[in-house]
């Protein structure tokens, strides 16, 4: 005869604090994501573009990667500057024949202020070309990226190692082209290639790591709000608004939506209507016209993190529309 066995003070209370400490994992894992973001190799999974997918592309062989390795080896430099000259970017890169990669990238940022700031990424990695683009000419290639470090002002912290990147890669009469921008051969001394003791900091023992998931474009809008917080409330100007775009989050931010990663399917343009609240916040925000795919998404997301002028137009929330002009940027 089966009897059932009444469970001991001491079970349950094992069972009481094993459930506790899954609740509060559980609940420690939503509010970090929710203030942090994903980690980056699993945001990185993520934003994978969904259209397509290394089913759709042949694998090269062993033999066809070290082609493509040595065929794009150099030492490559992409600059970039606003029209306003408020944001500068260069990107120093070299790849080696063997795939091993080393990578200084610097964001310079002059605020209407005159405050002045400095961003820069360093890091090392190795490049697989994984098969020909069926898109457009070049290839789709794995990149891991082995460590970074990032100095912003006069923070250093490391980010996060061991991720994986997915870049276009193309070699052309102009150049180098890898996410669709222009890298052009580096003619000076090498010694003078990457700026004195960077590519040392990729493996010195910085004990302070940087916040999870971030990246360039996380520190470039903490770095735009900050100064915001500092400015008193405003009239609200529409004008002002857009300039705060066009000038500093659509060169810092959408470019390196843009440009930092291999993407599919870019629309031409993306027209986006938003409020901002007295406290400069977003609200409200959606696509007025323009392709809903993967790029659009990947700027929506980013969009709600912004921060505009606060403003002391109280009695309703104001809105704007703004056009991203995204194809051949």
């Amino acid at each position: 005869m089966h009897t059932s066995k009444k469970s001991s003070p001491r079970s349950s209370l094992i069972r009481s604090v094993v459930l506790l400490a899954i609740l509060f994992c559980g609940f420690y894992m939503v509010s970090h994501f929710s203030r942090h973001g994903l980690p980056a190799n699993i945001s990185s999974f993520i934003n994978a573009d969904a259209d397509v997918t290394r089913q759709k592309i042949a694998q090269m062989s062993e033999a066809q990667q070290d082609s493509i390795r040595k065929e794009v080896a150099g030492f490559w430099v992409s600059e970039f500057k606003n029209q306003n000259s408020t944001v500068r970017k260069s990107d120093h890169l070299e790849i080696r024949d063997n795939g091993i990669i080393w990578q200084v990238i610097n964001w310079a940022v002059t605020f209407p202020s005159e405050d002045t700031l400095s961003i820069y990424l360093t890091r090392n990695g190795y490049l697989i070309p994984y098969g020909k683009r069926s898109d457009k000419s070049g290839y789709a290639c794995d990149v891991r990226i082995i460590r970074q470090t990032f100095i912003v002002g006069d923070d250093t912290c490391y980010g996060a190692s061991q991720t994986d990147e997915l870049w276009s890669m193309d070699k052309s009469t102009d150049g180098l082209i890898c996410n669709d921008r222009i890298f052009n051969n580096y003619t000076g001394e090498l010694q003078e290639f990457f700026p004195d003791g960077m590519i040392d900091l990729v493996d010195a023992l910085i004990s302070i790591g940087c916040a999870p998931g971030y990246n360039l474009q996380s520190y470039a809008r903490d770095a735009i709000c900050a100064q915001l917080k500092n400015l008193a409330p405003i009239e609200f100007n529409k004008e002002t608004m857009h300039q705060w775009i066009s000038h500093y989050y659509g060169p810092l931010i959408i470019d390196d939506i843009l440009h930092s990663q291999m993407l599919f399917s870019i629309p031409e343009s993306l027209t986006v209507s938003f409020g901002i609240s007295v406290d400069g916040k977003v609200t409200e925000s959606r696509i007025k016209s323009g392709v809903s795919g993967r790029v659009s998404q990947l700027i929506m997301q980013s969009l709600n993190q912004w921060e505009f002028p606060r403003h002391n137009k109280k009695d309703k929330v104001p809105t704007i529309e703004y056009t991203f002009h995204l194809s051949g940027n």
